[in-house]
């Protein structure tokens, strides 16, 4: 049987430590060095393999402080690995360590240790002889002292008696005294210690000298010779005589100050932004949640103001991400230069951040701040030649009422958002009505991500009519959602939420082909020659699968891509008009029809439209509304109407829905019309049911 197979049986069939000698022959006469050792470091008993290997009897053993029976060098060594294994009961540690024979010689031996479970705390030694046949004891000393030698740590042994330290070479030479000269005087190594951390070294050497602790580890820093601090990890232990007083306390010591420096960078790195090294939200929340602990007690209260910038992406976008950096940064110093040395500001997001300002009489005395805030930011900033000018909209949330770190910045960031919706260079001050907005439109974000995983959008039609004779031309596809709970909702209700969360990218995908699979079977069934506009959004637009997601859906559907009308508003083909044209090429290079709706409300694009593959314009409705009242709203049609005709484009007009209204457009030349005129949209069975009367009326 091997030691390692002796120590299990030994945890699952000893109970206590009364007697060791009663368990059972493997113990004391099968081939492993077994040794069993008391909490306080006597031996228990002892294996005969093991007390043979030592020259001895089990009996001269037993009773013994186990460290004597080891090289005087090596006592500190093997009680630190005790203390270890009572500190971890059921691992193993392990020591390669000097035994002395009876003889005066030197046994070299490999040692496991362990602390057994529901033994009372009894450690087993199990070791086995080491070296080679023949080896002189001598050159296994000399080969120990060069392992020493070349350690990285540095070992240390304290006379408590003689009141003396003997330093090893090595820890010499970490200290800075590679020649010697560090002293051995207690008091000279103590004072070397740093003064915020001699209290606790003190406290941890006394706690090992009166016997409260048997094993010291502590991280602190120490003076080097060249009067820098150096982070020292040091570990020791006592050594106590036959009295169980401390006679000695050995150790070592090792110089972790890289790895002091990179925890710190780590920990800095976690707690702060990487470009303007402000605190990042883990490091503002913890300092909102002490201003709001603090507040009470001093009958103060704090606020937290969210500052988002204005049109950064226009920056970005426009001289590059790097002066976009240097913007942001920039910002940064400004803010806080504007601010008390008090306050803390840090950086949410991308271009979003938060001031923390603490021990205000009352909430609204942040408006101020928020103020201060915008003349901060009122003057351009100089970038690399560039004057870049910045503003910001701001919300602000007060503390009080038990309010939440997490939810007093959430409610700041509710308020900006507020005060982005209504303009640049705003202020909003947090209400319970943003709260409940917020809330509303979290819930109908949630359920619109279920709404694309379950499928409960459908479509509706709306005809587009020759304005001649009324016949269909075909229809614009229009995308409902079938709520669950509210029941059907219509697109200004769900597609602003999708645009913004990126769900109108598989809501849109969807949207294609389905309308494209309808088309074609309405095509096929009633012989017809019917087109079908899909609208297309902002995110859909930019997204890079579009051209893709379009050719797929004339594919599958088999719809011939010439009935497909893709819709463009006059602004997103404005906003980016390289990007834009490059991505109009290829939808007509699929053969697609391109249309730009709401045409006339947007930039003056008349100059580009000559660059764009374009095929219709669509008359935006809200002049369309004011035709016969309005005498400016119909010289504008009129000159569209010309524009498209000189530039060959269809026109359509949106929204017609009175016969005069149908009338002044045919008698301007108007081909094409939809609106409420002719039809309001409908389902698709309806929509069937309006082509089968047509195809009958033919």
């Amino acid at each position: 049987m091997n030691g390692a197979a002796g120590a299990r049986t030994l945890r699952i069939q000893i109970p206590s430590v009364a007697d060791f000698r009663d368990a059972g022959p493997w113990f004391t006469e099968g081939p492993a060095m077994l040794c069993a050792v008391s909490p306080e470091s006597t031996v228990l008993a002892a294996s005969r393999a093991a007390a043979g290997a030592l020259g001895r009897t089990p009996q001269e053993l037993e009773g013994a402080a186990f460290w004597t029976l080891y090289h005087p060098d090596d006592r500190p060594a093997a009680c630190a690995a005790h203390a270890e294994a009572l500190q971890t009961p059921g691992t193993d540690v392990h020591r390669a360590l000097r035994r002395l024979r009876a003889d005066g010689g030197v046994l070299w031996v490999n040692e496991t240790l362990r602390a057994l479970e529901g033994t009372g705390g009894a450690v087993v030694l199990v070791h086995t002889v080491d070296g080679a046949a023949g080896e002189h004891p001598r050159e296994r000393e000399e080969r120990y002292a060069l392992a020493l030698e070349g350690a990285s740590e540095g070992l240390w042994d304290l006379d408590l008696q003689a009141g003396r330290v003997y330093p090893s070479a090595r820890l010499n030479e970490l200290l800075g005294y590679d020649g010697g000269g560090a002293g051995e005087d207690p008091l000279e190594w103590l004072a070397r210690v740093h003064p915020e951390d001699v209290r606790n070294v003190r406290a941890a050497i006394d706690a090992l000298r009166n016997g409260e602790r048997a094993y010291v580890e502590s991280v602190h820093r120490m003076r080097h010779r060249d009067g820098s601090w150096r982070w020292v990890h040091v570990r020791g232990v006592a050594v106590r005589g036959e009295d169980g007083r401390a006679v000695r306390v050995a150790g070592s010591l090792s110089d972790v100050t890289e790895r002091k420096v990179a925890e710190e960078l780590l920990l800095h790195n976690a707690l702060h932004d990487g470009l303007t090294g402000l605190p990042n939200r883990t490091l503002l929340l913890d300092r909102v949640g002490l201003a709001l602990r603090r507040g009470p007690r001093l009958s103060r209260t704090c606020a937290v103001l969210c500052v988002g910038l204005d049109g950064f992406k226009v920056v970005n976008d426009s001289l590059g991400r790097e002066l976009g950096d240097l913007l942001l940064d920039a910002v940064a110093r400004r803010l806080e230069s504007a601010l008390r040395s008090a306050d803390t500001v840090a950086r949410l997001g991308a271009d979003v951040f938060a001031v923390l300002v603490d021990e205000l009489r009352d909430p609204a005395e942040a408006r101020a701040v928020a103020e201060r805030v915008h003349e901060a930011l009122a003057q351009p900033f100089a970038l690399q030649g560039h004057s870049v000018f910045a503003t910001a909209s701001i919300g602000i949330a007060g503390g009080g009422g038990g309010a939440a770190a997490d939810a007093l910045v959430r409610d700041a960031e509710t308020a900006m958002y507020r005060a982005k919706s209504r303009g640049r260079a705003r202020s909003e001050m947090f209400d319970a009505t943003m709260q409940a907005a917020a809330l509303a439109r979290l819930h109908l974000e949630t359920d619109l991500r279920g709404a694309v995983e379950r499928q409960e959008f459908e479509l509706a039609y709306q005809p587009v009519v020759v304005l001649a004779d009324g016949r269909m031309a075909g229809f614009e596809a229009l995308a409902r959602w079938r709520h669950p709970v509210r029941g059907l909702l219509q697109p200004g209700e769900f597609i602003p939420a999708a645009e913004e969360t990126g769900l109108i990218v598989p809501i849109g995908r969807w949207v294609l082909r389905e309308a494209c699979r309808q088309m074609r079977e309405w095509n096929r069934r009633y012989g017809a020659a019917l087109s079908v506009n899909v609208n297309l959004s902002p995110r859909q637009f930019g997204d890079p699968g579009l051209v893709a997601d379009v050719a797929d859906a004339l594919r599958e559907t088999e719809l011939p891509a010439a009935f497909l009308k893709l819709e463009i508003t006059e602004n997103l083909l404005m906003a980016d008009a390289a990007g834009a044209g490059a991505t109009l090429e290829e939808l007509k290079a699929l053969g697609v029809d391109l249309c730009i709706d709401d045409f006339g409300t947007g930039y003056s694009s008349l100059s580009y439209l000559h660059r764009f593959p374009i095929d219709t314009l669509k008359v935006d409705r809200s002049f369309i509304a004011r035709l016969g009242g309005d005498e400016q709203s119909e010289q504008i049609v009129r000159t569209i109407l010309v524009l498209a005709r000189t530039l060959g484009l269809r026109a359509v007009a949106e929204g017609v829905e009175t016969a005069e209204q149908a009338a002044s457009l045919r008698a301007m030349g108007c081909e094409y019309a939809q609106g409420f005129r002719f039809s309001h949209p409908v389902a698709g069975d309806a929509a069937g049911a309006l082509i089968w009367r047509q195809r009958l009326s033919a």
